[in-house]
């Protein structure tokens, strides 16, 4: 049990130092939100660290992604992992090469009963 709340205990302690790295709620007004459809693009890089913290085994190794994350601060290594990970070419696809159908194709049938719902119920 203490190992457990060790564990539970560390994650969330890092998942609270990750929002206050990363989210800074009033740096964007929804005025900028808006006008150029760009104002989140900085936020990419925080959303890839998500992504990787998310991946893999964070609740029992919680410590290998502090410590990654304490590599990242520095922005001398941030743009070193940057070149190589985040920006190579070979993962900055604009699609994720699925069809449509295969995706979003059982969403058909729920949103046309959901539709048909509605307009009975009005």
């Amino acid at each position: 049990m203490e190992n457990a709340y060790r564990l539970v205990t560390g994650a969330y302690n890092f998942v609270h130092r990750m929002i206050r790295l990363f989210i800074t709620p009033h740096a964007v007004t929804w005025a900028q939100a808006g006008s150029d459809g760009l104002a989140h693009k900085a936020h990419e890089s925080a959303m890839a660290a998500g992504h990787y913290m998310l991946s893999g085994d964070f609740f029992e190794n919680y410590e290998k992604f502090d410590e990654f994350f304490k590599v990242l601060e520095d922005p001398k290594q941030f743009h070193r992992y940057q070149k190589l990970v985040i920006d190579r070419p070979d993962f900055n696809h604009p699609s994720c090469h699925s069809p449509w159908d295969v995706v979003f194709g059982d969403m058909v049938k729920r949103d046309a009963e959901r539709n048909a719902a509605l307009a009975a119920s009005a």
